[in-house]
């Protein structure tokens, strides 16, 4: 449950990061679908390293943390966009 308040928390920070920039919001399901993707393949990673029940957390949290700061790391580094004026070309 608490991973549910923690993606939302990602999903709203990245998405202000990114209109901050001038870009939409939708930045911010890069960072939810990054977590989930990394958490998932921790998941495969644990389980091909024989490892079963929470154990297999130990490699799922890795990845999903990675995910995250991929993310992060891309909408950080997108440019500014200034807004257009529909005025300017009339």
């Amino acid at each position: 449950m608490i991973e549910i308040f923690i993606l939302i928390s990602v999903y709203r920070a990245l998405a202000r990061r990114a209109e901050e920039k001038g870009r939409s919001r939708a930045f911010g399901w890069l960072g939810v679908g990054l977590w989930i993707i990394g958490e998932i393949l921790g998941v495969v990673i644990g389980v091909a390293a024989g490892r079963s029940g929470l154990s297999v957390y130990l490699f799922a949290l890795p990845g999903a943390l990675l995910g995250l700061g991929l993310a992060w790391f891309a909408v950080s580094r997108l440019d500014q966009v200034e807004s257009v004026d529909a005025r300017t070309f009339d």
